[in-house]
């Protein structure tokens, strides 16, 4: 069972975070709204809505939507939730320290396995990724270090 979080301002306006069990998705919610919209007919998406997305670069790397300010917040908001993963942890979860964030010509890059549902558009463009919770404390700090 997951819950939706209340996106923050400092999230604005990339993220809205669902926390699970084992895991959180983080949905790239301009660029979601935009696809929804251009697919009920109701207006194309803009350059800046399309730029919102993930994507994808190789099996470990990903583009991330947004800022790393940004990221960080979508970060915090797991890690602050009372329940899931103080309860991941609780029940023997053990975070890795390999996954990384990084700026790549001013692009917030994510290196951790993140599961993708959408995986293979022609553009590597996705909505939402999933990210194990034994990966959330490397990134967090990674992020940290880039400001």
């Amino acid at each position: 069972m997951g819950a939706c979080l209340e996106p923050t301002t400092a999230m604005t306006p990339w993220w809205n975070v669902e926390v699970r069990s084992e895991s959180a998705y983080l949905n790239a919610t301009v660029y979601n709204v935009a696809k929804i919209r251009e697919r009920v007919g109701e207006g194309s998406a803009t350059a800046e809505e399309i730029e919102a997305s993930w994507v994808v670069i190789d099996d470990e790397t990903t583009a991330a939507p947004g800022t790393a300010a940004a990221f960080a917040a979508a970060l915090d908001q797991i890690l602050d939730h009372p329940r899931a993963y103080p309860d991941w942890l609780a029940e023997g979860g053990v975070p890795r320290t390999d996954a990384h964030a990084e700026l790549r010509d001013g692009q917030l890059v994510v290196v951790a396995k993140l599961y993708r549902y959408e995986e293979g558009r022609e553009d590597g463009r996705l909505g939402c990724v999933e990210i194990g919770y034994e990966d959330v404390v490397a990134l967090r700090d990674s992020v940290a270090a880039l400001a």
